[in-house]
């Protein structure tokens, strides 16, 4: 019995599928044809950055901002912001936790080898010259006192400096500036480029009550979990334009242009007890201020390029040797972690993308206040006393992954001895190539 195939040929459907099928792709490629690939890229789906970058980005874009005056007055009539807060002992427990990771007495990565001037191999130098190298368990300076997230008896102090992770924004997220910064202290939208220029901080120990007169120095400030309130003003608002002298806030008429600065005092009390019907007038412990600076870019590129801050040279510094100095490498879960817990989202910290696309730093900045951080931390470590103003100026910027230093010396005069009955100290951080980033004077608390 013979068997032959159907004539399909008048319509060549059947044929033609056998003849797809039999079909090769061309051995160039065991990926296909070369049109084959480019058809197969084609119907790839194109990677975008995630939502909240391109929002940032597309945001934060510099205006056109070839004339335009920066809004001084409503800066001015700002009205008090009062943040309340009770001070438990574990963020300054975990702020304690990444300044000893950071600094090399405390484990951290930097390791003891990077500790200048021998503080690893003798540990008196760490401790300070009111030490004694020769006791076996010495009593712990106010840089090292032992931390604990619970509440101590009696209560531990808060250590200087850790104020700054207390008294957080109160602004929701989608309130912030384009670059995650508080609104309130900016001038206006283009000046889109802000960093932290300095400050000062005052501790008050003149009080009267026994138990904290006997932790005059720290502010009065404890960590037993009182509550306590934060009293936020606007203070003096300076123009700098590019062509003119640094005016006054009174100049505040004239128009500017792409490339000003506009500097802008914040000052912060701190004060125990949440007062009633919002007041503002209490008796403080610390006074602080902080110097922020707003930058201008405007449409001119090379104006936008000179705007970043560049290390100042050592020579700066008067001639004498540091008595005490760490290195630092800060790395990006260090600045995450600072960001987290002052409750900061600025993007300059967390975002590499957007500190180079947007503000033109080559990588993500170390935070202003985390820099006032160290140098409170191995001043009073190395010193063993007590600060009580302290007041700086950041110079330039400072990268993650880029190595620090913080160095310290005692202030003398040419006999040796304090120049006006008060000791004072100088503090200060080289870049990863000696420059000038930030520097310090600390007068010392004098304790009876």
């Amino acid at each position: 019995m013979s068997s032959t195939l159907p004539n399909l040929r008048p319509s060549g459907q059947r044929l033609g599928r056998c003849r797809l099928l039999v079909r090769r792709p061309s051995p160039t490629s065991r990926h296909g044809t070369q049109q084959q690939q480019q058809q197969q890229q084609q119907r790839q789906p194109v990677m975008q950055p995630p939502s909240w970058t391109k929002r940032l980005l597309s945001s934060s874009k510099p205006l056109n901002a070839k004339r335009v005056k920066p809004d001084v007055e409503r800066l001015r009539r700002q009205p008090a912001k009062t943040i309340p807060d009770y001070l438990t002992p574990m963020p300054s427990h975990l702020l304690t936790t990444l300044l000893s990771d950071l600094l090399p007495s405390g484990g951290g990565r930097s390791g003891a080898d990077d500790t200048l001037q021998g503080a690893a191999a003798d540990p008196a130098l760490f401790r300070g010259p009111s030490s004694s190298a020769s006791s076996s368990s010495p009593p712990p300076t106010p840089g090292e006192e032992p931390s604990s997230p619970m509440v101590q008896s009696p209560p531990r102090p808060l250590p200087q400096g850790h104020h700054l992770v207390y008294f957080p924004i109160q602004t929701a997220p989608s309130q912030l500036a384009p670059d995650g910064a508080d609104m309130d202290h900016s001038p206006g939208a283009h000046y889109s480029r802000r960093l932290w220029a300095g400050g000062e901080v005052t501790f008050r120990n003149n009080d009267t009550d026994e138990e904290m007169s006997s932790r005059s120095g720290h502010g009065g400030l404890v960590l037993n979990s009182q509550p306590w309130t934060c009293t936020e003003t606007i203070g003096d608002v300076r123009v700098k334009d590019p062509d003119h002298a640094l005016s006054s806030s009174s100049s505040s008429s004239s128009s500017t242009r792409g490339g000003e600065k506009v500097f802008v005092d914040v000052w912060r009390r701190y004060a125990l007890g949440h007062p009633a019907n919002q007041e503002t007038n209490l008796p403080w412990s610390i006074e602080e201020r902080r110097t922020l600076v707003f930058m201008n870019p405007g449409d001119d590129v090379e104006a936008q390029a000179s705007m970043t801050p560049k290390l100042q040279s050592p020579d700066y510094l008067d001639p004498h040797e540091a008595a005490h100095g760490v290195r630092i490498l800060p790395s990006a879960r260090h600045l995450f972690h600072f960001s987290a817990l002052t409750f900061n989202a600025h993007a300059i910290h967390l975002d590499p993308e957007y500190a180079r696309s947007v503000d033109g730093h080559r990588a993500p900045l170390v935070h202003g206040p985390l820099t006032l951080a160290l140098m409170l931390r191995v001043l009073t470590g190395f010193s063993g006393q007590l600060v009580s103003r302290f007041v700086y100026r950041n110079h330039a910027p400072l990268y993650v992954n880029e190595p620090l230093t913080v160095k310290v010396r005692p202030v003398l005069s040419r006999n040796d001895s304090p120049s006006d009955g008060q000791v004072k100290w100088d503090a200060w951080v080289e870049g990863p190539d000696g420059g000038l980033a930030a520097k310090g004077t600390a007068t010392m608390a004098t304790l009876s």
